[in-house]
């Protein structure tokens, strides 16, 4: 086919036309066999794999052929190879990148994590990962790009590892509290949704985790955004974990004379008529304590953690009525104080 270009620049074009050519029966014979062949399979990332690669890599095939066919036409083909060059460590980066993309994603999909923090990861912390997985190739790629057209890279390695420092003091709070957000994605000490009180006193219902932060609505109904470093280094208590019961614990006062085993019956019988006190595990009393001014009795009983309070209402209601009619007296405080009255001589 060849031996019949008598003209350079016209066999040139007949050579890329056939590159074109081959290109476009791969896509249309061959390329569909590979697609149904990678549906076969149980994953889906080759099936991404193959989708994203073909387009680029027929675009790196033609840029290759150009550059072979035509680089005789070129006065300077250094200047040439050196363009090809860069396109196709840029494409290399590209890839790579890519692949990466679908390499943490199939790690992901094959956890052994819940729906839930797949979806959690998906949507907060693999943005940012892979962003900064991307800017990580790409300068090493341009760097190397760089050292190719015979620019000195020395001084700016030195200046971007000065940027690098200043940066990394600068975003030492946004690395902590994202890699503290990818502990809570990942370990999950709570979810959206659980009942939560942290070591500062802060209780309400957790609205929303992110990579940076942690959203609390108090029952006061205002929105308390609290840093995911603290959220992991803090003691939590989670309500709803290992689920939603909590045991609840009332200290009652009787005054002294009365009888112990009276006010035990009377606090025991009064919490069993609660609605929200769960049957089981029982309710029960303990006489704790002589204090200084009265007798002091515990009642445990467990409810579900949204009902905790209404319970301590009710029963707190019941048995000051019932301590009342049954002439248990529930004592205060009180000081005697005695004042000795001297006669003065009289001068």
């Amino acid at each position: 086919m060849w031996g019949i270009c008598s003209d350079p620049l016209i066999c040139a074009i007949l050579k890329l036309i056939a590159v074109l050519l081959f290109i476009l029966l791969f896509h249309l014979l061959l390329e569909p066999l590979i697609k149904k062949k990678a549906t076969k399979t149980k994953t889906e990332i080759d099936d991404r794999i193959v989708g994203l690669i073909t387009g680029p890599t027929y675009l790196l095939i033609v840029s290759i052929a150009v550059y072979e066919i035509f680089k005789g036409f070129f006065s300077n083909p250094a200047l040439f190879e050196r363009i090809l060059f860069s396109l196709i460590a840029l494409f290399i980066a590209w890839a790579i990148s890519k692949m990466l993309d679908l390499f943490i994603l199939g790690l992901v999909e094959h956890s052994k994590w819940n729906k839930e923090a797949k979806k959690e990861f998906r949507k907060n912390a693999f943005p940012l990962i892979i962003k900064l997985v991307r800017v990580v190739i790409f300068l090493i790629v341009i760097l190397i790009i760089l050292d190719e057209w015979g620019i000195n890279i020395g001084p700016l390695l030195a200046s971007a590892g000065i940027v690098g420092l200043a940066l990394g003091f600068a975003m030492k709070d946004f690395v902590e509290n994202s890699l503290s957000g990818l502990i809570i994605l990942i370990d999950r000490p709570f979810k959206v949704g659980d009942k939560v009180e942290l070591e500062s006193g802060i209780v309400g219902i957790v609205e929303e985790i992110s990579i940076r932060t942690t959203k609390i609505k108090r029952y006061s109904n205002d929105i308390v955004i609290v840093p995911n470093s603290q959220m992991v280094n803090a003691r939590l208590i989670n309500y709803t974990k290992p689920d939603t019961i909590v045991r609840v614990e009332i200290p009652i006062g009787v005054a002294y004379g009365s009888d112990p085993e009276k006010v035990k019956r009377i606090l025991l019988r009064t919490v069993k008529k609660i609605d929200e006190v769960l049957a089981q595990p029982e309710p029960w009393v303990w006489f704790v304590e002589m204090g200084d001014f009265s007798l002091n009795f515990k009642v445990y009983f467990y409810v579900d953690a949204s009902n905790k309070m209404k319970a301590i209402d009710k029963y707190l209601s019941k048995i000051y009525k019932e301590l009342k009619r049954n002439r248990v007296e529930i004592p205060f405080p009180t000081h005697t104080v005695y004042l000795e009255k001297t006669r003065g001589k009289k001068k």
